[in-house]
């Protein structure tokens, strides 16, 4: 690779990884929102057993905050760079990651 493409692809992974940090910085907040609903549905309703089940909300509450945990795992687990390039799969795991947060903020603010 020639300097100019090297400076070129510092910089899309630089863009990149600016990107990542503030998506990041949107699930923290998200998480800590989820955290204190979760606790909230433990303390009015218990821990679960086989004799007692979590209302549908509760439920649902708990499917949503997996699904914004798995998504920050895709992301956080993926290479950023491959072979010293911009890894397409992490760019995907950005695009994901936004999607989920726009769904999770779309279903608040609807």
């Amino acid at each position: 690779m020639s300097k100019e493409e090297c400076k070129q692809e510092m910089k899309k992974i630089d863009a990149h990884l600016r990107e990542v940090t503030n998506e990041i910085t949107n699930f923290e907040v998200i998480l800590n929102e989820q955290a204190s609903t979760l606790k909230r549905v433990i303390h009015v309703e218990g821990v679960a057993n086989e004799d007692m089940d979590y209302h549908p909300t509760s439920k649902k509450r708990m499917r949503d905050t997996d699904k914004v945990m798995k998504s920050i795992e895709q992301l956080l687990n993926t290479a950023i760079t491959t072979d010293g390039k911009l890894n397409y799969n992490s760019v995907q795991a950005l695009s994901s990651a936004r999607g989920v947060y726009d769904d999770y903020l779309s279903r608040i603010y609807d």
